[in-house]
């Protein structure tokens, strides 16, 4: 719809609470954009504008990802970054990217992690914005072809201390660093259905899963009002069921 130089405030503390207004700096006037400006109130509720995603540029001019920005323009104005550019109010209150992503998305933008496990130095809340940026940059861009069946991945399973973790870990296991498979139960059986770097079946190596096996102890309770297995389990056994050979070392 249009290209902006900056947002302001955007990533918000809480994403799960409401949010005030944010700002897009900068605005090209697209003719999409200037119709829905230019058109009267009746005209802008009969044909809402639905800003859609945000993709974010790279220091090549590339964009690594994005996300989903949504929301409704508000108010808008002369920019001072440009004769020709506009500024945007937009109010979207729910939805929103966490702060703790901000900092992540500005390292990506610098370059494409080089090396798998950087998320683990990050606390848990950093690395639940991690994988939210990792998934951000996998539904936002263009990904190459599945490996053919019969593959064989190594996760290395030393800082797999929690559920957001073990996807991070997977992810870099099956697609390199910055790799994406999955962010839950249902995302990771999605994932082994192909589209996402690997394809069925395929045999995980997991390093070091005494670590996992000592973290990943949540049970959750099922439908009949039973507690499930350990989360470690649950994996391991959604894995095997999905064609995955799973070889703990």
């Amino acid at each position: 719809m249009c290209s902006c130089l900056d947002a302001k405030g955007l990533f918000i503390d809480i994403p799960q609470e409401a949010a005030p207004p944010y700002e897009l700096i900068g605005c090209t006037l697209s003719q999409q954009l200037l119709d829905y400006l230019n058109g009267s109130n009746r005209y802008r509720r009969r044909n809402p504008l639905d800003l859609g995603d945000l993709q974010v540029v790279d220091a090549m001019g590339e964009y690594p990802g994005g996300f989903w920005i949504g929301g409704q323009i508000i108010d808008w104005c002369a920019s001072e970054r440009g004769s020709s550019l506009i500024d945007l109010t937009v109010d979207a209150p729910m939805g929103r990217p966490s702060s703790v992503s901000e900092p992540i998305w500005e390292c990506w933008r610098a370059g494409w992690p080089e090396s798998p496990g950087l998320w683990a130095e990050y606390d848990a809340e950093g690395r639940r914005a991690w994988i939210e940026v990792v998934a951000g940059c996998t539904f936002h861009r263009s990904r190459p072809p599945d490996d053919l069946p019969g593959a064989t991945y190594e996760l290395e399973g030393a800082p797999v201390i929690d559920e957001t973790s073990f996807y991070l870990a997977i992810g870099e296991a099956i697609n390199g660093a910055g790799g994406y498979f999955g962010w839950n139960l249902g995302a990771l059986a999605d994932c082994t259905s192909g589209g996402f770097g690997a394809t069925t079946p395929f045999t995980l190596i997991w390093c070091h899963s005494d670590v996992a096996r000592s973290h990943l102890t949540e049970r959750f309770e099922e439908e009949n009002g039973q507690k499930s297995p350990p989360f470690f389990d649950l994996v391991v056994e959604l894995l095997e069921r999905r064609g995955v050979e799973v070889v703990l070392c």
